[in-house]
């Protein structure tokens, strides 16, 4: 049984009831908030779930050099706004990756 039933019919019928302007504004702001704490997942370095990302793999010693890149956190440019995208219309509210940043995303 689902214990959000009524809960997401009374949501459903008060958005049915706003104008369509009114509802893109509102769904583009609850589509920015969802950007946001996804941003903020990737910078905790979290997978949806909530488990701690795998940590990266040991590269071969090379003379004692560390790299810069191996200190830094992964996905760092991925959560930036340039690549996680948010839109909404009166229908509906989206958040994904564009361009470059869809194929890496998908691929880890």
């Amino acid at each position: 049984m689902n214990d959000f039933a009524p809960i997401e019919q009374l949501c459903r019928d008060l958005l049915l009831r706003t104008a369509a302007p009114e509802r893109a504004r509102l769904l583009r702001s609850i589509g920015r908030e969802i950007r946001k704490s996804q941003s903020d997942r990737i910078a905790a370095q979290r997978a949806p779930e909530g488990v701690a990302f795998a940590p990266r793999r040991p590269k071969p010693d090379r003379g004692g050099k560390k790299g810069r890149l191996r200190q830094q956190k992964m996905f760092r440019k991925l959560r930036m706004a340039k690549s996680l995208k948010a839109g909404a219309n009166a229908d509906e509210a989206w958040v994904g990756f564009g361009g470059r940043a869809s194929r890496i995303a998908s691929i880890q």
